[in-house]
């Protein structure tokens, strides 16, 4: 195995792991951290503007997503784009709502380029 195959195997096992560590997925500990106390925080922000990318499929550009995370929001970004990518992303319409509820100036953000690329598309 390629050097850089294993690596990113070894990173993923890794990522896993430290999700596992928590109950429940890892859309339900992005929604916590998003939406609980930590939410204030630049990496909740971060985390709820990636709760909405992923859920929504709000036009936020992704390095709005993984600003100022720690080892473990790093790991949960990652498995989040995995299973985003393998169609099995377990974020729902109503843990959206609450992310939008809980940070108002994200979703308008969210809605500005969304309406902004609805209108590029023409």
């Amino acid at each position: 195995m390629h050097p850089r195959v294993r690596a990113g195997a070894i990173r993923h096992a890794l990522d896993l792991q430290t999700v596992g560590q928590k109950s429940g997925t890892v859309a339900d500990q992005i929604l916590a951290f998003a939406t609980g106390g930590t939410a204030g925080c630049s990496s909740g922000r971060a985390m709820a503007r990636l709760y909405l990318v992923l859920t929504h499929h709000a036009a936020i550009p992704l390095g709005d997503t993984d600003i100022a995370l720690d080892g473990t929001r790093q790991a949960w970004w990652r498995v989040a784009m995995d299973e985003y990518g393998r169609g099995v992303w377990g974020g729902t319409s109503d843990g959206a709502d609450r992310v939008r509820a809980r940070h108002p100036e994200i979703a308008r953000e969210a809605d500005a380029g969304s309406n902004a690329y609805r209108a590029a598309k023409g």
